[in-house]
């Protein structure tokens, strides 16, 4: 069960590798193999792919007629900063103008503006209004207000406001139902009615329904259970399809998913693949992204790299950093596309905008090497500390340099280095073994020399199958080679 609960959590199960080199990552549907050396193609004749980039959405010209619609998003507009400043007042202005003639996405607007800066009295009221007309988001919006933990007459109300609200199949409505339902708060718990909301939910093709019910399964299963054959993995399967058949993409790659793994079905690779291509062509970026590695390695298909970068684009043009990491490494090395440091940079600071350690730690050598840049020690440090801390191994060796050296912006601390480098160790980093080993060996980083220790080290790096314990014992040897020849001097 342990071994499933992953995907439904996450609805994605991605590895990356952990070279100390430029970084690229690789999906699920990876054979040991990682994405930086399947984009290494230099024995293999090809043609560089050109690649578009995210397109530009022309501003919509709104036109003045006087309507609550050119109000409604004038307001809209000023709220989210479209093409103009960011101004809460004009926003507020524009809404109300909107509400006057009639607007209730005016209602809403307002409801949430005033409750975003805590003013609940003044949200209630618009939203109130909104839902004396029966609107969906509004009911769902008082559901939320109303909504008191594990006060059960005041959850009632909120109750109440959810039901008017999923009476107009409001998805979100739904979920909230099969939320409290599921947890006991404020109601008591009954797992039946919160599979009955889930599923009406995931029937309008809400994801986050999907992932509540396939969790409630397992959970219900517990997580110890060591058969993939239960009554509640036969219904997480069914629950995937179903929606899967009804056209959801993240269904049809969860699917793939299983097929690939042999969770809770037999494994199929020609129905995974089936599956993943559907999910690609759907546009979920997910799949568009394990579809380009497929293609880039020929795993499973035939290989095509304008394919795969064609996919790969399209998953970094949807937002998902993964791949805005790889299309960044791509431009940067040249390989597949043509070489474009610019471009490089920029995927590579999107990918870390939305929270891609590897990008992280990619953009602070692009910085330390200047690559297309000025040489900025500061700001790669600054990146090679944020990767650290999101936990991508590769960069925890950096920073224990940084550290030792007083190096890019830090200041010098033998105790701070010394802490990273065990984090590092903590984690099953054969490279810090071997940097600890040469730290005793050296007395380095505040330790003292140590050479019983500077062997535990090497050989616990040699257990895993570090390749560079060789050259660390080379370099050893040739140490002591050389203070003998210094003694016999003496």
């Amino acid at each position: 069960m342990k071994k499933y609960l992953c995907v439904v959590i996450t609805s994605l199960m991605l590895s990356g590798c952990t070279s100390s080199k430029l970084s690229m990552n690789n999906s699920d549907f990876e054979d040991n193999a990682s994405m930086e050396d399947a984009a290494s193609m230099e024995d293999e004749s090809f043609d560089l792919v050109k690649v578009d980039e995210i397109e530009k959405v022309e501003k919509e010209e709104l036109v003045n007629d006087g309507t609550a619609n050119y109000l409604y998003k004038q307001g809209v507009k000023y709220e989210e900063g479209k093409g103009t400043t960011v101004d809460v007042m004009k926003a507020e202005s524009f809404y109300k103008q909107a509400m006057e003639k009639g607007s209730i996405d005016a209602m809403n607007a307002l409801g949430v503006l005033y409750m975003n800066n805590g003013d609940f009295d003044q949200a209630k009221k618009y939203f109130e209004m909104a839902a004396a007309k029966n609107d969906e988001i509004a009911n769902y919006n008082l559901g939320n207000m109303t909504f008191l933990g594990n006060n059960s007459n005041q959850n009632l109300k909120a109750i109440e406001y959810y039901k008017k609200a999923a009476l107009k199949n409001y998805a979100p409505a739904y979920v909230a139902l099969g939320d409290m339902y599921a947890t006991g708060k404020g109601i008591s718990h009954d797992a039946s009615k919160a599979e009955e909301y889930y599923l009406k939910a995931a029937d309008l093709n809400d994801d986050q329904a999907i992932d509540r019910l396939a969790l409630l399964y397992l959970l219900q299963d517990g997580m110890e259970v060591d058969t993939d054959n239960t009554q509640n993995s036969i219904k997480t399967v069914k629950l995937f399809q179903r929606v899967a058949d009804k056209g959801n993409p993240k269904a049809m790659y969860v699917l793939s998913l299983l097929y690939q793994n042999g969770f809770y079905v037999e494994a199929d690779t020609d129905k995974a693949v089936e599956y993943l291509k559907k999910s690609a062509d759907l546009k979920y970026p997910e799949a568009e992204y394990s579809m380009a590695y497929l293609y880039l390695t020929g795993m499973y298909v035939e290989k095509d790299y304008k394919k795969g970068i064609q996919l790969m684009t399209s998953a970094a043009n949807n937002g998902f950093p993964d791949a805005q990491n790889n299309i960044g490494m791509l431009y940067l090395k040249g390989e597949l596309v043509p070489k474009d440091l610019s471009r490089a940079k920029s995927w590579l600071e999107k990918a870390s905008n939305n929270g891609s350690a590897m990008a992280e730690y990619n953009l602070a050598i692009v910085y330390d090497a200047g690559m297309g840049v000025p040489v900025d020690s500061k700001k790669a440090g600054s990146l090679y500390l944020r990767s650290a801390e999101s936990g991508y191994l590769p960069a925890f060796g950096k920073v224990v340099e940084m550290y030792a050296n007083g190096s890019k912006g830090v200041n010098k601390s033998n105790e701070k280095a010394r802490e990273w480098l065990d984090k590092a160790i903590e984690n099953d980093d054969s490279d810090a073994m071997l940097l600890k080993a040469n730290a005793y060996f050296h007395g380095n980083y505040g330790y003292a020399k140590d050479m019983a220790l500077a062997k535990k080290w090497l050989d616990n790096a040699k257990k895993l199958e570090n390749p560079n314990v060789s050259t660390v014992e080379n370099s050893w040897k040739r140490t002591e080679r050389y203070k003998k020849f210094q003694n016999v001097k003496k």
